[in-house]
């Protein structure tokens, strides 16, 4: 794909105007900007005068466009982990409210609810997991943060200076009200993070006005922030220092004189700024809430935090083993304190999880971040995560980790970056191209997704050709496999149970997708909401999954199938068919185009082994002539009509075997009216067979039936068929269908169901020229060979690569 080396420039078309040229991992860049830009991009869009009550949709489509494009562009999640932890939270809140109802109006509040704090596209915390994953290597995550801390700088100077000409900041107080206050929380915290990127630009470029710049926002944060916003510098200053040293020991040396330091400065250093910052006041006339708290020597004063800690004390109590759940601690905090929260990641983590799992869970996630740390050897990768990790700091003071961009952050940067690169994407993204281009001039590495549930007959002898004669790596298995265990034991082609949430992870990786047989719902419902999934995707047809089409009184569900069908139809690369009037009718009905393969699928009867061991003259029955109708319990099959053709015969030797083991989604009720009409004509003579056979057990069974009856009144069964007449059996059709051209062009010597109606006695129904019986044989063992097989689903494979299918 040539869009992949088109560097993002400022150019001009071919009428003169300038536009801008993106690569497609730009656009994931400007989703993870826009995202972070959550809060100015909604006041901007407020200003245009959009109302408040439509920004956050507004804000959405704009942030997660470019997402979009970039998925439609490349057919794939640009993604890893990201579902796995929304799919975990939505549970955990779930199962919680479940357990709690009553917690219901802490999850549904404005500010502080779920939606708002954890959950929403525009503004949930959870979703700076997904911002991690989507910007690929440290360098850009590093790089998108220094763009947020630059329009995060400006939008909080705007918020300083309507603050300084208010005579106050406003904020919500303990009772949910909004107050008037002489600082901010969120102005020091979001300024001291511009500190820290601005004072990581100084680290890697050395220039002095980095440090000047830093220093005079630090003292932005002293004037109008809290105290807490400087522990996160504390940190990162430490960590710094701690790195610095490449060796173990020299860490340790910096470790323990940084604890001694500490201590000094914790008995001695509390009189020093107290002192300092007396001198400030006096002598600049400043009225900073953070330099009067010092000077008063009360630094170290909880702030009415000990309240606080002792409701998440009591929430912690009540249940220490299991935890409250999500947002356990809002209904015993937030008795007193509007926000709910415990304003410490250490209560927080063991109200919700329990002391145990909750101690674990901190302890473990602690031990990642600074093994993460510690190992890192890139300065760039280094800068980024001691940042986002020292920013996390807030966490032990204040805030609540669901709602904590850093949190989730922090947890992106150490269990999804495996294969985060060091360098740059930009420099990187020649080396993709060439590996890309590589790997698709080698057709060995295309891999080709197969959708196919267990249910076919076919599907296990699918498989093992796949799995020995062809590369099996290049294959996938997707659909319900509940026999999973089973297919595992071939050690063949992967599988991927359609249940799974990889299937649609699988969609997108795949180089190809093979459709085989349109009947799964789902499938029919992904595929018409990512239509671009077409560009490499194969319809097989199997006859079924068209003459739907024909059915009358239609649910409301299928008539929205049908409509899908119809929409996705004509998009398809390519078709592969079993029948050519199946063709015919495909183009007719769902406008299908493109290049058509002609397919055979592996059966029993291509097992050459199992084939001419059956023994063609049946065996013994005590002169019982045994009858086939119909290959399933579908109303298709007629049998009704074929039970009354043959009721004639009801006094003779004869037994009825009807196959109802599978069908449609009401085959079970369809089934048991036939069983019970052939039973009231034919009483124990009618045996229906409920259970589903293996391939090689129903070939073996096939090998005693005497005469087939397909009444079918549309291409169906044509698998029985073949292999009925492999057996031996004296084979009935209808010949107003398009099977009866089908087979007579392929050389087949079938007879009709209408003659049926004319014969006078059971010899007529059964007696058939051995030559015929030796010659249809010979034309199922020719079409049914597995080295035939094999070249048409080749000549599939080939020419989806060759005719760039999803290019």
């Amino acid at each position: 794909m040539q869009d992949h080396v088109v560097l993002s420039r400022l150019t001009r078309n071919c009428d003169g105007r300038m536009v801008i040229r993106l690569r497609h991992e730009e656009l994931l860049d400007l989703t993870v900007l826009l995202w972070f830009l959550d809060l100015p991009l909604r006041a901007v869009i407020v200003k245009l005068g959009i109302p408040s009550s439509v920004s956050p949709f507004a804000a959405c489509i704009l942030i997660y466009a470019p997402l979009f494009a970039y998925i439609y562009l490349e057919r794939r999640l640009p993604w890893k982990y990201f579902h796995w932890v929304f799919l975990f939270c939505a549970l955990f809140f779930g199962v919680t409210l479940l357990i709690h109802p009553d917690y219901i109006s802490w999850y549904t509040r404005d500010i502080y609810g779920v939606m708002y704090t954890v959950f929403r596209p525009d503004h949930g915390a959870v979703w700076a997991f997904l911002m991690i994953e989507l910007a690929g290597s440290y360098s850009n995550v590093l790089r998108n943060l220094k763009r947020y801390a630059v329009v995060l700088f400006f939008y909080n100077l705007i918020q300083l200076f309507q603050a300084i000409q208010a005579g106050h900041w406003t904020s919500y107080n303990l009772s949910g009200q909004l107050a008037d206050k002489g600082y901010s929380l969120d102005f020091g915290y979001n300024m001291i993070f511009v500190t820290l990127v601005v004072l990581v630009c100084f680290l890697e470029k050395k220039q002095i006005r980095y440090l000047i710049l830093c220093g005079i926002i630090a003292f932005l944060v002293l004037q109008y922030g809290s105290r807490g916003a400087f522990l996160c510098a504390i940190v990162f200053f430490l960590l710094y220092l701690i790195t610095r040293n490449k060796t173990v020991f020299g860490r340790i040396k910096c470790s323990a004189g940084i604890g001694i330091a500490g201590i000094a400065a914790y008995f001695f250093g509390t009189s020093i700024l107290q002192a300092a910052a007396s001198f400030l006041i006096a002598t600049f006339h400043i009225s900073s809430r953070t330099l009067v708290t010092i000077a008063n020597g009360k630094m170290m004063d909880d702030n009415g935090r000990d309240k606080i800690y002792e409701l998440a004390r009591e929430a912690i109590w009540e249940n220490p083993v299991f935890g409250q759940g999500a947002y356990g601690d809002r209904p015993f905090v937030g008795r007193k304190y509007y926000w709910g929260y415990s304003h410490s990641i250490v209560y927080e983590m063991m109200v919700d999880f329990g002391v145990v799992l909750g101690s674990i869970i901190l302890i473990f996630l602690l031990y990642k971040a600074l093994r993460t740390i510690l190992t890192l050897n890139d300065r760039t990768a280094l800068y980024t995560v001691i940042l986002v990790f020292s920013m996390c700091m807030r966490l032990a003071v204040s805030d609540t980790f669901w709602g904590n961009n850093f949190f989730w952050m922090m947890l992106a940067l150490i269990f999804s970056t495996a294969g985060f690169r060091d360098t740059d994407r930009n420099e990187s993204c020649k080396v993709k191209l060439n590996i890309r281009c590589k790997l698709r001039n080698r057709r060995s590495q295309a891999m080709f997704l197969h959708i196919l549930g267990s249910g076919s007959m076919f599907t296990k002898n699918t498989y093992k050709m796949l799995s020995t004669r062809f590369p099996k790596e290049q294959h996938c298995f997707v659909g319900n496999f509940p026999d999973y265990d089973e297919y595992m034991k071939l050690d063949g082609c992967r599988i991927i149970q359609s249940k799974s949430l990889k299937m649609l992870q699988a969609l997108y990786q795949a180089d190809y997708i093979i459709v085989h047989g349109l009947f799964n719902k789902t499938v029919i419902i992904l595929l018409a909401l990512q239509p671009w999934l077409l560009k490499k995707c194969n319809w097989v047809i199997w006859g079924a999954d068209i003459y739907s089409h024909k059915k009358k009184n239609k649910s409301f569900q299928e008539k929205m199938l049908e409509c899908m069908k119809k929409f996705i139809g004509p998009k398809f690369h390519s078709v592969s068919i079993l029948s050519e009037a199946d063709l015919t009718f495909a183009k007719e009905w769902y406008g299908v185009k493109g290049k058509t393969f002609k397919v055979s699928y592996p059966v029993p009867a291509s097992n050459s082994e199992l084939t001419d061991a059956l023994d063609q003259q049946k065996k013994e029955s005590g002169g019982c002539v045994n009858i086939l109708v119909g290959n399933s319990a579908t109303e298709t099959n007629q049998h009704f009509e074929a039970l009354d053709i043959l009721a004639k015969f009801k006094d003779d030797n004869i037994r009825i075997y009807l196959p109802l083991s599978y069908g449609n989604a009401d085959f079970r009720e369809y089934g048991k009216r036939i069983a019970d009409y052939a039973h009231s004509i034919f009483g124990d003579k009618a045996v229906p067979l409920t259970e589903k056979m293996a391939g090689d057990e129903y070939l073996r069974f096939l090998n005693t039936i005497h005469v087939g009856i397909f009444n079918n009144n549309r291409q169906q069964a044509m698998g029985n068929i073949s292999q009925a007449t492999l057996c031996g059996a004296k084979v009935y059709i209808r010949s107003d269908t398009s099977m009866w051209d089908h087979f007579k062009n392929l050389g087949y010597t079938l007879y009709k169901v209408e003659d049926i109606r004319q014969y006078t006695c059971l010899e007529e129904l059964t007696c058939q020229d051995s030559e015929i019986v030796k010659r249809n044989s010979q034309i199922v063992k020719k079409l049914h060979d597995i080295d035939r097989k094999v070249k048409m689903w080749s000549e599939v494979f080939n020419g989806m690569q060759n005719e760039g299918s999803g290019k």
